[in-house]
């Protein structure tokens, strides 16, 4: 159905356009388990070691997205 029918039948009183925000939780009934910690490799581990978590800077990480 166009937008011209739809504001029609609103105007002749067959429909009412209701507009809300339903917040929905897609996890609310699920059990999901944790995974273990994963070991990083010895590149991994210089890369993550060169990282100064006490300051906040940006950092550029070269390598394939999803790579271990």
């Amino acid at each position: 159905m166009s937008k011209s029918i739809i504001k029609t039948l609103e105007k002749n009183g067959y429909v009412e356009i209701v507009s809300e925000q339903i917040e929905r939780n897609p996890f609310v009934h699920k059990q999901i388990k944790r995974d273990n910690a994963h070991v990083l490799t010895k590149e991994q581990q210089v890369a993550f070691n060169k990282i100064d978590k006490s300051k906040y800077k940006e950092f550029l990480i070269y390598g394939i997205t999803g790579s271990r």
